[in-house]
């Protein structure tokens, strides 16, 4: 299940030919084209940071912005729930308050073989939500207003059915070579427009969601004994001032996380080789239980399910070991988001390393470094200093009046 699911999304990823398949992926982010050796290039107009993988040791992605723009981010591997590894990231226009934001990947699973309590890193969700109704809900964590839902295109729709239609023939093949199994998956994206306030600056935002979900089941048809689903929602935001929203969004078609297929080649190789010896070694360990007698059945039942949790808290371990080169607030954070019911803009400054602070006397927000716990920042509002010291104060050393800042939640509001 593990291989079709990852070749699923994989193919969901890449998207049909055409118009807009050649513009963007299914999380909203530019298909750029590639040099002879299959590397990226930038978008034209775009300059590109990229963003390092840690534990694979390579750069996975190449984050687009457009030029003068600041932009940063993180490769963040999954927890419990979805453990593959997405990227998250801003891009900030040169006054602050224009940025391109991809949210930490949300993930949620349930079924007849999941435990009654989510899975650790899993929203508490046990059911499937449209994506409309997804980002209903987000902009309620994000604290901003949620003002309307943005059709899709002709072109969007007929994408999306084109996806679809092609999980629809994988689920098929998959189904002819695995008679006793079933296994499907669909996606669903929708945009929405938000509005909040930003100091004195009122702002809009544009949200878009891209939710894949995938049904696996054992015997035959989707609705059986045995069954378990699970959903991915990828959540990609633009935020500009009141009125300027729709030349943004169409200023960073080019710009977004562009994939860099080298990374994908070797992550999917390390991917496969795990998988295989997960196979390898449930085969064996049921291989072993039929061999045992049918008056120990229940014993052996017990044994099982002993040596599945002992497998499951190794690969637990093996899985914090890799992720060790990570911030662990990070990543901690980001596996108890759900449970905390923290809003999305905090997630984002935590994978950042970041924080917000926000001018008493001006309202104004800013983007600061989250390694000491005084800003103070000058009249122009180009200049920090930074410290630890809450006796510090740059006024009368430092040339110019500094203002000290307030530390606030990454949506503006107060902690």
């Amino acid at each position: 299940m593990r291989m079709l699911d990852r070749l699923l999304a994989t193919f969901l990823a890449m998207g049909p030919a055409g118009a807009l398949a050649q513009a963007q992926d299914t999380q909203g982010n530019p298909r750029s084209p590639h040099t002879a050796d299959g590397q990226p290039k930038c978008p034209e107009g775009m300059h590109c940071t990229p963003i390092r993988d840690p534990v694979m040791g390579m750069d996975a992605f190449l984050v687009a912005a457009p030029s003068g723009w600041h932009a940063q981010g993180a490769q963040i591997y999954g927890n419990a729930c979805n453990e593959d590894p997405f990227p998250v990231f801003r891009a900030t226009s040169p006054d602050g308050l224009t940025t391109l934001e991809r949210f930490p990947r949300m993930d949620w699973r349930w079924g007849k073989r999941s435990t009654n309590s989510p899975h650790k890193g899993c929203l508490p969700l046990r059911e499937e939500i449209g994506a409309a109704d997804f980002l209903r809900t987000l902009s309620k964590m994000m604290s901003v207003e949620f003002v309307a839902e943005v059709p899709l295109t002709v072109d969007q729709k007929a994408e999306q059915d084109q996806w679809n239609a092609r999980a629809d023939a994988a689920s098929e093949d998959f189904s002819r070579n695995h008679p006793r199994q079933y296994s499907a998956s669909h996606v669903e994206m929708a945009f929405a427009k938000v509005k909040y306030q930003n100091g004195s600056f009122p702002m809009e935002g544009l949200l878009r969601v891209n939710l894949i979900c995938h049904r696996f089941a054992f015997a035959s048809g989707p609705r059986n004994e045995f069954w378990n689903e699970r959903c991915d929602a990828t959540v990609r935001a633009v935020r500009a001032r009141a009125g300027k929203l729709d030349e943004t969004v169409r200023a960073l078609e080019k710009a977004g996380a562009v994939w860099i297929p080298r990374w994908n080649q070797a992550y999917a190789a390390m991917a496969a080789q795990r998988d295989a010896q997960r196979a390898q070694q449930q085969m064996e360990l049921q291989n072993q239980l039929t061999q045992q007698s049918m008056a120990l059945q229940q014993q052996q039942h017990e044994q099982f399910m002993a040596a599945q949790n002992a497998q499951f808290a190794v690969h637990q371990q093996a899985m914090n070991q890799m992720n060790q080169v990570q911030a662990n607030s990070v990543a901690q954070h980001f596996q108890n988001m759900a449970a905390r019911d923290a809003v999305a803009s905090n997630w984002v400054d935590t994978a950042l390393s970041q924080q917000t602070v926000r001018d008493p006397t001006t309202g104004q927000l800013s983007k600061v470094s989250n390694m000491n716990d005084y800003i103070w920042i000058n009249q122009s509002a180009k200049t920090s200093f930074e410290t630890r010291d809450p006796n510090a104060d740059p006024n009368g050393h430092l040339q110019g009046t500094w203002t000290l800042q307030q530390r606030v939640n990454g949506n503006g509001t107060s902690r």
